[in-house]
């Protein structure tokens, strides 16, 4: 390199600051020389294989024989001129683009940034986020918000300034929080919250509000994250925004479903429902800020809610649509969340086996793409559907990874797997394993004030008194009556069902037939009305016995 002619090696040194793939329209617009000199000395790098062309059309384009000669080229300029040669290709690709920037916003971010071209780098840097964080690449996104963060470090304070802090806060916390890197999230939430307070601009706090209580509701802490949530949808209201009152309610939605809470999570899904029409998915006013589609994503979790109530022909009706809207969408965060919402009606009826190939796309769709946060979902839903198709040493298998995994990744529903775990463990006769996880999962769900999930923990406590002991009926008998008790004042119709069928056996067991035979018939009936064949069948079979 040392002994090429100095406008050889001074061209070679520009194509190094274009890349390693160099268009020639780009590198001829930068280059210092006149054209004759430049074709000259094009032809000269050629011959000596420091570049080769690699394509005709659309354009002709060279590249580097060897990323060595890049890296040597790049290293052996002074700063100052990177830096202008950077700027220089930032200008050079605006005028060819035209209107067409979107399609460069990548290549003039990278150059802009290293061009210390602070004016045009955050904004850059920002559309390429967003831009990664439409295709799901996750940690690329994470690369460029932060560079974009260093960028408007450098540009003046002022409204406009801060706006695009808020953005790029908001982006990384979406980004962290689909990586399941909630610690992260929740310090960028509070930065951007920060900075909205400061200059009281209801927009800034609704979105910065929603996005604390996000990360405080996914971290476990849900009757925090209420308080930040109204908070949102209270700004929201006040300023008259129908997308963030759509995004505030799902976020009420998700930490009321949490607390158990489910007729309330579903009244503010539905309240973001009214608000979000057909086409909404196109329109600019729904914030692209969270890692989910709201039209999928309020009827995932109206799925849910309505699960937990027993709805099970509402739910399905809501899952379709959701897998309608995320499939043409190709939206992998909303598609595994739309895939799990389809399985859950079809799990919480009893039907394992019939769930069980959807979820396995589920877990594979997360482990393909950068879908942290729905893996634990899915695998503990794989894990329970294992459990009913009587595969058990599976099942034991999954959901101990999946609730291993629960802490560093999604706490939201924590008790529940553990539960379920629970329940594998119960099939596989290792009492003392499932009475363990079982203590731990009341102790998670009481700490976190998780009432719904505390009645799932009381039924299968109650199961295993059942099991290690049939003759401590008073123990059996207290935790089913507490379950029924929470759980019918949260409308949980399947849960109240099972520990009615649970009471029956109990009373089968210790000889008392005429309790046995009211509660098997009134969990019968509850079956019977919700569909849930798989469970009436179990009934039937203990009033058979």
């Amino acid at each position: 390199m040392d002994r090429l002619l100095p406008e050889d090696k001074r061209l070679l040194q520009a194509a190094a600051v274009v890349g390693k793939d160099v268009p020639l329209a780009l590198l001829q617009a930068i280059a210092d020389d006149p054209a004759v000199s430049f074709h000259a000395s094009l032809s000269r790098l050629q011959a000596a294989e420091f570049l080769y062309e690699t394509q005709l059309f659309p354009e002709v384009e060279y590249t580097f024989k060897h990323a060595l000669t890049q890296e040597i080229a790049y290293a052996g300029m002074t700063n100052d001129r990177r830096r202008a040669l950077d700027a220089s290709i930032v200008e050079a690709i605006e005028r060819r683009a035209g209107d067409r920037l979107t399609e460069h916003v990548e290549r003039l971010a990278h150059h802009a940034f290293r061009g210390e071209v602070w004016s045009k780098a955050a904004p850059y840097l920002l559309q390429a986020g967003e831009k990664a964080s439409h295709r799901c690449a996750h940690r690329q996104a994470v690369a460029e918000l932060e560079r974009a963060l260093v960028a408007l470090a450098h540009q003046p304070e002022g409204q406009e300034q801060l706006k695009s802090f808020v953005a790029a806060k908001a982006l990384l916390h979406g980004r962290l929080t689909a990586l399941g890197e909630l610690g992260a999230s929740l310090g960028h939430a509070h930065d951007a919250l920060k900075a909205a307070d400061a200059v009281n601009d209801l927009y800034l706090v609704s979105l910065s509000s929603r996005l604390v209580a996000v990360s405080l509701w996914l971290m476990g802490r849900a009757v925090e994250a209420a308080q930040f949530a109204d908070r949102a949808l209270v700004s929201a209201t006040a300023i008259g925004s129908d997308s963030h009152c759509i995004m505030s309610n799902m976020c009420l939605g998700y930490v009321h479903h949490t607390l158990g809470n489910y007729n309330q999570a579903v009244g503010y899904h539905e309240q973001s429902l009214n608000l979000i029409h057909d086409d909404d998915l196109r329109l600019p006013r729904l914030p692209r800020l969270s890692a989910a589609l709201p039209p999928v994503f309020s009827r995932v979790w109206l799925v849910f809610s309505l699960g937990e109530l027993g709805q099970f022909d509402r739910a399905l009706d809501a899952a379709g649509k959701a897998l309608e809207i995320a499939t043409p969408a190709q939206h992998a965060f909303s598609l595994a969340g739309a895939v799990w919402a389809i399985e859950w009606p079809r799990l919480l009826r009893g039907d394992g086996t019939g769930a069980i190939p959807g979820l396995e796309r589920g877990v594979a769709l997360c482990r393909s793409t950068e879908n942290v946060l729905w893996e634990v979902p899915i695998s503990a839903a794989l894990g329970r559907a294992q459990t009913l198709a009587g595969r058990i040493d599976e099942a034991v298998a999954t959901l101990e990874e999946a609730v291993a995994n629960a802490p560093q990744k999604d706490r939201v529903c924590e008790a529940l797997w553990t539960t379920w775990l629970g329940d594998a463990y119960l099939a596989a006769n290792r009492i003392a394993d499932a009475r363990r996880v079982a203590t731990a999962a009341l102790n998670h769900a009481r700490e976190w004030q998780l009432r719904g999930d505390e009645a799932h923990v009381l039924r299968l406590v109650a199961d295993i008194a059942v099991l290690q002991n049939p003759s401590d009926l008073r123990t059996a008998e207290d935790r089913y009556h507490d379950a029924v008790t929470l759980a019918g004042e949260r409308g949980m119709r399947p849960l109240v069902a099972h520990c009615h069928a649970g009471l029956g056996k109990l009373y089968r067991l210790t000889s008392k037939r005429a309790q046995a035979q009211e509660h098997l018939t009134t969990a019968m009936t509850m079956y019977r009305e919700m569909g849930m064949i798989y469970w009436l069948e179990q009934a039937e079979a203990e009033m058979g016995a």
